[in-house]
């Protein structure tokens, strides 16, 4: 249990699951989580496959009770976090941004997490 502990959010595909990759190539304890079950356990899958050692936790980061279970079970498999990759994300296509947001203000007000300004155990634990 000496390697490093790594929470990566919308690791199911693209940048997290790029990210992932490489650090369980560096020998991390990861701790995956997305909303899509299906393409996150095919990440899990992969990675173990490669000889890593990952976990999936199906969540929706917009939900603080998701964001405490995906720690939760991270300290629970592995001991400890010792690092966030906080890389989950929505996906709007341009002609839709302003009609969703109204503008980026707007975006960056309307899909930070619930609670994310606020003191949250979960945030304490990393």
């Amino acid at each position: 249990m000496n390697q490093p502990t790594i929470i990566v959010t919308g690791a199911s595909q693209g940048i997290g699951a790029a990210i992932a990759s490489v650090a369980a190539s560096h020998g991390a304890n990861l701790v995956l989580a997305a909303r899509s079950e299906t393409l996150l356990e095919a990440q899990v899958q992969k990675i173990k496959q490669d000889g890593g050692n990952a976990i999936a936790v199906v969540a929706d980061v917009s939900r603080i009770e998701d964001c405490q279970r995906i720690v939760d079970t991270a300290v629970q498999v592995f001991g400890r976090v010792d690092a966030l990759v906080n890389n989950a994300a929505i996906i709007v296509q341009a002609p839709d941004f302003v009609e969703a947001f109204g503008t980026v203000e707007g975006a960056r007000l309307k899909t930070a997490p619930k609670g994310y300004d606020r003191e949250h155990p979960a945030i304490d634990l990393l």
